[in-house]
Protein backbone atom coordinates (compact mmCIF):
# COMPACT_ATOMS: atom_id res chain seq x y z
CA UNK A 1 0.00 0.00 0.00
CA UNK A 2 1.32 3.15 -1.06
CA UNK A 3 2.43 6.02 1.56
CA UNK A 4 1.26 8.81 -0.29
CA UNK A 5 -1.12 8.59 -3.17
CA UNK A 6 -2.74 11.10 -5.64
CA UNK A 7 -4.93 10.32 -8.22
CA UNK A 8 -6.67 12.24 -11.32
CA UNK A 9 -4.72 15.98 -9.85
CA UNK A 10 -5.91 18.70 -12.29
CA UNK A 11 -4.33 22.27 -11.49
CA UNK A 12 -5.71 24.96 -13.67
CA UNK A 13 -4.61 28.89 -13.09
CA UNK A 14 -7.19 31.52 -14.40
CA UNK A 15 -10.64 33.35 -12.64
CA UNK A 16 -13.14 30.18 -13.16
CA UNK A 17 -10.91 26.79 -13.23
CA UNK A 18 -13.95 25.18 -12.52
CA UNK A 19 -15.97 26.35 -15.71
CA UNK A 20 -12.36 24.86 -17.75
CA UNK A 21 -12.32 21.19 -16.19
CA UNK A 22 -14.82 20.33 -18.56
CA UNK A 23 -12.64 21.02 -21.51
CA UNK A 24 -9.20 19.53 -19.85
CA UNK A 25 -11.62 16.24 -18.85
CA UNK A 26 -12.60 16.25 -22.90
CA UNK A 27 -9.72 16.32 -24.15
CA UNK A 28 -8.70 20.12 -25.19
CA UNK A 29 -5.27 20.95 -25.68
CA UNK A 30 -3.47 23.58 -23.44
CA UNK A 31 -3.65 25.85 -26.63
CA UNK A 32 -7.03 25.35 -27.01
CA UNK A 33 -8.04 26.46 -23.50
CA UNK A 34 -5.28 29.11 -23.21
CA UNK A 35 -6.80 31.18 -26.47
CA UNK A 36 -10.43 29.94 -25.96
CA UNK A 37 -10.67 30.52 -21.49
CA UNK A 38 -7.25 32.52 -21.24
CA UNK A 39 -6.61 29.96 -18.79
CA UNK A 40 -3.47 27.84 -17.80
CA UNK A 41 -3.10 24.03 -17.52
CA UNK A 42 -0.58 23.08 -15.28
CA UNK A 43 -1.58 19.88 -14.68
CA UNK A 44 -3.59 17.11 -16.36
CA UNK A 45 -5.41 14.38 -14.89
CA UNK A 46 -1.95 13.48 -12.95
CA UNK A 47 -1.40 10.34 -10.77
CA UNK A 48 1.19 8.97 -8.84
CA UNK A 49 1.60 6.81 -5.65
CA UNK A 50 4.86 6.78 -3.58
CA UNK A 51 5.85 3.90 -1.56
CA UNK A 52 7.75 3.69 1.55
CA UNK A 53 11.06 4.57 1.50
CA UNK A 54 10.97 6.10 -1.65
CA UNK A 55 12.36 9.33 -2.67
CA UNK A 56 11.10 11.79 -5.53
CA UNK A 57 12.62 14.66 -6.72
Amino acid sequence: MPKIELKNVYKIFGEDPQSVLPLVQNGATKEEILEETKHTVGLDNVSISVEEGETFV
